[in-house]
């Protein structure tokens, strides 16, 4: 498959999909999204985030678990879960802090990103593998008990467990949609089309209804003063320029590696 061809799987019969669509199409899909062809943080990599930029960050982060850890009366297995972990750069920080907890610790790395998840165990003494839709309750009566830290790699989080969630930067990798609120108060909403062979934009698409109900629900937390002549990114539920155009010529096609 080549990337002209994802496309038009993408819009199937459809000519205008939502922008979260996209989106997510370019982060995450399995042979052509970015983070599947290697796209990472790091200071040789594509972007930088605080794990990236030394080890102080992680070693703040391992004394507020440590506190944490305290207050809810020292369990043991501590469950920390990190979602968007990356390659696991935040959780060697940690690890690397020695934190108080570190016998007691279970280090969950939720990643989305299956080439993400695969450089987990590089650098991760303690590291059990790879768990998919596992309970942690499976954990608390474990006979590991004592000998942590140990880390898991996940897809998601589990369902249900107790403990500490962490994300560092997680939200501008989760795919959103985008509104524009005219100055009369009409929403618009903003999808990529299909035309002519060319990924553009599209303005008033068919899911504005959706984009309405999002604007009300802004409004109804933040006050009507929150929404005005602007566009609005909400994750979840609205839609983008696109600025310029992708052709789906065979000459633009990206064979699969």
């Amino acid at each position: 498959m080549i990337l002209s061809e994802a496309l038009r799987s993408l819009f199937g019969e459809r000519t205008t999909i939502s922008f979260s669509e996209f989106m997510g199409f370019a982060l995450y899909h399995p042979r052509f999204g970015f983070y599947v062809r290697g796209g990472r943080a790091g200071r040789s990599a594509d972007f930088l985030t605080s794990p990236e930029v030394g080890p102080l960050f992680g070693a703040v982060i391992a004394r507020v678990l440590d506190a944490w850890w305290i207050q809810a009366g020292r369990p043991d297995p501590f469950v920390v879960a990190e979602v968007g972990a990356g390659p696991g750069t935040l959780a060697r920080a940690i690890r690397f802090a020695a934190p108080e907890c570190s016998a007691s610790l279970l280090y969950v790395l939720v990643e989305q990103s299956a080439f993400q998840r695969s450089l987990h165990g590089e650098h991760l003494p303690g590291w059990m593998g790879e768990r998919g839709g596992f309970e942690l309750e499976a954990f608390v009566s474990s006979p590991q008990q004592g000998d942590g830290p140990q880390f898991l790699s996940a897809s998601e989080l589990p369902a249900t467990f107790a403990g500490v969630v962490l994300a560092n930067e997680l939200l501008d990798n989760l795919p959103f949609d985008i509104v524009r609120v005219r100055a009369s108060g009409v929403v618009e909403e903003l999808q990529v089309a299909r035309v002519d062979g060319a990924v553009d934009e599209a303005v008033d698409g068919p899911g504005w209804e959706v984009a309405s109900r999002t604007i009300d629900e802004i409004r109804d937390r933040f006050g009507s003063t929150a929404i005005g002549p602007a566009t609005v990114a909400v994750p979840g539920g609205a839609r983008p320029k696109v600025r310029g155009q992708q052709q789906w010529g065979p000459d633009d096609a990206v064979p699969a590696t």
